[in-house]
């Protein structure tokens, strides 16, 4: 699948995504054995994976906090 610019990806999440991927970005970042052996298998570097989950978990915040 070629998606052209990586730029150009727009993906919309709800609460129960946002869930999801942070736990799918949790789970990766923590069971790197190694940043070599990470970027490898992923093809990034851990630090990206720390940034968007970061990211998520502020969005998911944004969402907990504008509900109450």
């Amino acid at each position: 699948m070629d998606f052209g610019s990586r730029e150009s990806i727009c993906v919309t999440l709800g609460d129960a995504g946002l869930r999801a991927l942070f736990g799918a970005l949790s789970f990766a970042f923590l069971s790197r054995s190694s940043e070599e052996a990470f970027h490898h298998r992923y093809g990034f570097y851990s630090e990206n994976v720390q940034a968007v989950g970061w990211a998520v978990f502020s969005a998911l915040r944004e969402m907990e906090d504008s509900a109450d």
